[in-house]
């Protein structure tokens, strides 16, 4: 026994050197891209932050003036509190509707693979194209939202894109509408991963559709659930393109979230300088929202 102990050690130490190689192979390249691509850029964007600097000249060390100057800055603390205001409206909404589209099509029916595709298409379409649509649908007069509303309520619509209230209302429901899909497909993965014979044996215990849901979906679902929260946190926190194609922060500033005005300090007013130094506290809030998330993901069980 002993003996055929230990003339599996070589093949056991073998199969797991094996495996080990594969893995590496396969994070390897992600993490040398992330780490080319995404963190040594932005190294320097730290020493930047301390500069005061238009791309023109040589920057010039100013310390944390940028630092104190952009937190006392009324324009900065307008755009903190709307992307604060996108956050809860646009991430509960995309969770949910995820969820729910997820239980949908979570049934062993012909020709379900093509509705999953309908509804994560709107992930992977051109956000530009995704606009101009909903600019359509949105139009104050003649737009089908305005005008379904008048003829079948009689109710007269808003300037959706016009008016402070309304336009960030819009930038949600796009917002919402493009993210449905990318939360539908890993929920349907956390889903597919429950063991079916528990909700066969709670069948059998006289369980409802709607105890079965709290007490066996919510709480194995649960790790999933958090993930989706995690990467909306970040999603919300660096919206960009949704913005500048919509509604480029209007009217006035009541869409002007964080990452616009980044974008009007650096490349319009050509403050680099100042808009470094608003990227990396960004950088330091999302870092601790992303911190929280896990945080909480690790320590909270939800039992149902």
């Amino acid at each position: 026994m002993a003996a055929a102990r230990r003339q599996q050690l070589p093949l056991l130490r073998r199969a797991s050197t094996i495996e080990a190689i594969n893995a590496w192979v396969f994070i390897i390249p992600v993490t040398l891209g992330t780490l080319l691509l995404n963190v040594l850029p932005a190294l320097p964007n730290i020493y930047f932050s301390l500069t005061e600097w238009n791309g023109l000249v040589a920057p010039r060390f100013i310390g944390f003036t940028n630092y104190v100057e952009f937190t006392s800055d009324p324009v900065f603390q307008n755009s903190l509190r709307v992307t604060v205001i996108y956050a809860l409206g646009s991430i509960p909404l995309s969770i949910i509707a995820g969820l729910a589209v997820a239980l949908l099509v979570n049934r062993p029916l012909r020709g379900i693979s093509f509705f999953r595709a309908i509804y994560y298409t709107p992930h992977i379409s051109n956000i530009i194209a995704i606009v101009i649509v909903f600019q359509y649908l949105l139009a104050p007069r003649f737009g089908l939202i305005n005008q379904g509303l008048w003829h079948l309520f009689g109710i007269v619509g808003p300037n959706w894109l016009g008016d402070d209230n309304a336009a960030m209302v819009s930038i949600i429901f796009v917002s919402v509408y493009t993210s449905v899909g990318y939360n539908m497909v890993l929920f349907l993965a956390g889903l597919q991963g429950i063991p079916q014979h528990l909700y066969e044996a709670a069948t059998i215990d006289g369980a409802n559709s709607v105890q079965k849901f709290l007490r066996i979906t919510i709480p194995l679902l649960s790790p999933m659930i958090f993930f989706v929260l995690l990467l909306s946190v970040i999603g919300s926190f660096s919206v960009f393109a949704l913005v500048y194609a919509m509604t480029g922060g209007g009217p006035g500033q009541s869409t002007s979230v964080i990452f616009f005005l980044l974008y009007q300090e650096a490349f319009q007013q050509l403050k680099f300088g100042f808009a470094s130094a608003m990227a990396v506290f960004m950088f330091v809030i999302v870092g601790i929202l992303t911190w929280v998330n896990w945080w909480a993901g690790k320590h909270w069980v939800f039992y149902g």
